[in-house]
């Protein structure tokens, strides 16, 4: 059942998409005096939710009854509606394997249960301030324009995404928020050499804790699409 808490109309909105009371009941009371929370306990509960508001915020569980957390992120950010939503993961999974997946799903961040309510204010506060997209702040700053092409990709920056420049015309890769990034960081830094991956990371996540492997699996992926 999904659950309402409407207090403030000034107050911006999330939905926490999770089954356990005990975790509703930590992020509610956590995010009391800056989000109107939403509960939705199953992932079709949360789709009726996201038909009827707008939200400013996702929180998913990755292990939700029936339907996954990983399925239903993807699912959501390929909605154009929720391109630009902050949306984070709470797992209790910690295996790099599964955080990849998680950002692959198109994630922009996981925080791991049982999390302290400071990190988890903390987390969405640093997002929420990042909305304004990663990308298209970088490229007002290097006066990169909207649309560029490069090594036959045209780049349209605002809508974030990329085609693949064909004869007789174009293709267009599908790529999940974070591959964009990567691909865009590639573009822009092509003809240097890079000694580490820390730049990409923190161009997709703005985390400086996550090793080198996952923007490795990041490349080996776009290059299987492109």
């Amino acid at each position: 059942m999904v659950t309402l808490s409407p207090r403030s109309s000034s107050l911006r909105k999330a939905l926490l998409i999770e089954d356990a009371k005990e975790y509703q009941a930590i992020v509610r009371a956590t995010l009391i005096d800056r989000f109107d929370v939403v509960f939705a306990e199953t992932a079709d509960q949360a789709m009726k939710a996201l038909m009827n508001e707008k939200f400013d915020l996702l929180l998913i569980d990755v292990g939700l009854p029936g339907r996954d957390g990983l399925s239903l992120c993807q699912e959501l950010r390929s909605d154009p509606r929720l391109q630009n939503t902050p949306i984070l993961l709470v797992t209790g999974r910690n295996e790099t394997a599964d955080v990849v997946l998680g950002f692959e799903a198109g994630a922009d961040d996981y925080i791991q249960k049982p999390f302290r309510p400071e990190e988890l204010r903390a987390r969405i506060e640093a997002r929420l301030k990042r909305t304004s997209s990663i990308v298209a702040g970088a490229a007002q700053a290097a006066g990169t324009p909207d649309q560029f092409t490069k090594s036959g990709l045209r780049f349209s920056v605002g809508l974030q995404r990329v085609a693949h420049v064909e004869a007789g015309g174009e293709r267009e890769l599908d790529l999940t928020p974070n591959e964009f990034k990567i691909l865009y960081f590639l573009a822009r830094n092509d003809g240097r050499t890079l000694f580490s991956w820390r730049y990409a990371h923190r161009l997709v996540t703005l985390r400086e804790d996550l090793v080198g492997s996952e923007a490795y699996i990041w490349i080996l992926t776009l290059r299987q699409r492109a």
